[in-house]
C-alpha cells in the first residue's frame, strides 16, 4: 500500500488514468486495481450497480489475459493473478445476482445474460489468440481459457434461473420487460450495424452471420410483441441484444487485437449449460435455452466508462478504442 500511495503522489491523476492501460506485471497495475477498481467499486452504490461493475471487473481480467497473450507474455505470475482475481469477481457476480433476484428480478435476469454472453465472446478470443501463440505462452492461455469455459457454464446456470423467475412475474410486469429489451434490442442491431460498415471486409465477414442471426431474432421478437407472446418476445429480443453487443465487442477486439475470430451464425444452450463453440440453427425455440445479452442493461443508453471518465468498453486491455453499448 505505501508503495501505491507514493506512485499516486508521484504520477498524480494522470498516473491513475495511465494506470488503466497496465496489465500484471506493470509498475502501475497495483494502481489500477488497488485504487481505480476500489474508487469505481466505491461509486457503484445500488445493488445493480454493484453487480454491474463486479462483472466489469471479471472482464477486465481477460482482457488483460488476452493483451498478455497476443504479446506472447502471458507468464507464470501473471496468469496466477489473473485467474486467481477472475475467480473471485465470478463468485461475487455470482453471489450479486442471487441477491439482486430477491428484489429485481428483471436487472437480475439482465445481468446474468449479459455477463454469460460476455464470457462466451471473451471465451472465443482467447481461444484464437492461444492457437497462434507458443510455449509458455500458450500453455498458461489454455489455463485461462479453462477457467473462463467453467465460469461461462456456471452463468448460465444462473442465467437459466434468473430467466424462470422473469417469465414467472406479473402479466404486466412481463410485458414491460419485454418491450423494454425489444428496444434496447433494436438500438444494439443499428449500432452493429454501423460498426460493420465501418470496418473492413475481413473483419466484416467474420461476424456478419452473427449480426443476421441477431436481426433475424429481432424481427421475431417484434412479431411476439404484436401478439402479445412477451415470453417469447422477451427471450428472441435477448438473442438480438446478444447477437448486437458480441458483434460490437468481436469487432473491437479484432481491431485492438489485429485478429480473426471464427463466429458461428448462432449459439445455444442446453438445459442451462454453454454449449461452448457448437454451430446452430436457431428457430422459434421455446424461450428456455436461447441466447443472451452481453454487456450491461439497465435504465438508460451510456458508454461503458471507468472511474475517471475513459471509455472502458473495449476488449484489449490498452483502453484504445470503445464499444457503445445499448442499456436500458
Amino acid at each position: 500500500m505505501p508503495i501505491i500511495i507514493a506512485l499516486i503522489i508521484l504520477l498524480g491523476g494522470g498516473g491513475m488514468v495511465a494506470a488503466e492501460g497496465s496489465v500484471p506485471g506493470d509498475a502501475l497495475y497495483q494502481v489500477k486495481v488497488g485504487v481505480n477498481e476500489n474508487i469505481r467499486s466505491a461509486m457503484a452504490l445500488s445493488g445493480e450497480a454493484k453487480a454491474n461493475w463486479e462483472a466489469r471487473v471479471a472482464e477486465r481480467r481477460l482482457e488483460e489475459a488476452e493483451k498478455l497473450t497476443a504479446e506472447g507474455e502471458l507468464s507464470i505470475e501473471a496468469k496466477t493473478r489473473i485467474e486467481v482475481n477472475f475467480g473471485e469477481q465470478a463468485e461475487r457476480v455470482r453471489a450479486r445476482i442471487e441477491a439482486l433476484g430477491e428484489t429485481d428480478t428483471q436487472a437480475a435476469a439482465d445481468i446474468a445474460a449479459n455477463f454469460e454472453t460476455s464470457l462466451r465472446a471473451h471465451e472465443r478470443i482467447l481461444a484464437r489468440l492461444s492457437v497462434d501463440a507458443t510455449g509458455e505462452t500458450r500453455t498458461n492461455a489454455d489455463s485461462v481459457l479453462a477457467q473462463v469455459r467453467v465460469r461461462m457454464n456456471e452463468a448460465a446456470q444462473v442465467r437459466a434461473a434468473s430467466d424462470l423467475r422473469l417469465e414467472a412475474a406479473s402479466e404486466a410486469d412481463l410485458e414491460a420487460a419485454a418491450k423494454a429489451r425489444v428496444s434496447a434490442a433494436a438500438n444494439a442491431i443499428k449500432r452493429a450495424e454501423k460498426n460493420l460498415a465501418d470496418v473492413d471486409a475481413d473483419v466484416r465477414a467474420d461476424v456478419e452471420a452473427r449480426f443476421e442471426t441477431a436481426s433475424e431474432a429481432l424481427l421475431r421478437a417484434e412479431t411476439s410483441i404484436e401478439g402479445g407472446v412477451w415470453a417469447q418476445a422477451l427471450q428472441d429480443a435477448r438473442l438480438a441484444l446478444s447477437g448486437a453487443n458480441e458483434v460490437n465487442l468481436l469487432i473491437n477486439s479484432m481491431n485492438n487485437l489485429d485478429l480473426e475470430v471464427d463466429l458461428p451464425g448462432a449459439i445455444i444452450d442446453v438445459g442451462g449449460q454453454s454449449n461452448v463453440g457448437a454451430e446452430t440453427r436457431v428457430g422459434s425455440g421455446n424461450g428456455s435455452g436461447l441466447d443472451s445479452g452481453v454487456d450491461v442493461e439497465g435504465r438508460t443508453e451510456a458508454d461503458v466508462e471507468t472511474a475517471f471518465g475513459a471509455s472502458d468498453g473495449s476488449a484489449g486491455a490498452s483502453g484504445s478504442g470503445s464499444v457503445k453499448i445499448d442499456i436500458y
